[in-house]
């Protein structure tokens, strides 16, 4: 489950589109929060022609409301980060 990398920098692209097509041949579902935040993540998992599946949440409540719904015993999860959320959140106020 990712919103993606937040300290990327000028790299955000070319990486997020790398770590999505690695991302395709090694997992079976990826919870992307925010996803329109990381489209390249989107666009190298999707060329990554894994058998994975990509879900499009708008949360970071939204994906563990999934979670809590499908996951399975045994299922091994990577959180990477939900700290965009904090930085959205901080800007807002």
């Amino acid at each position: 489950m990712t919103p993606g990398v937040a300290e990327l920098g000028a790299r955000h692209e070319e990486l997020h589109y790398d770590l999505g097509r690695h991302a395709a041949s090694h997992t079976d579902v990826v919870l992307a929060v925010k996803p329109d935040r990381i489209p390249s993540f989107i666009a190298g998992f999707k060329a990554g022609n894994g058998a994975g599946q990509i879900i499009e949440v708008s949360t970071l409540a939204e994906g563990q409301a999934w979670l809590r719904q499908n996951g399975q015993p045994g299922d091994i999860l990577l959180i990477e980060n939900d700290l965009p959320d904090v930085y959205e959140k901080k800007l807002i106020l």
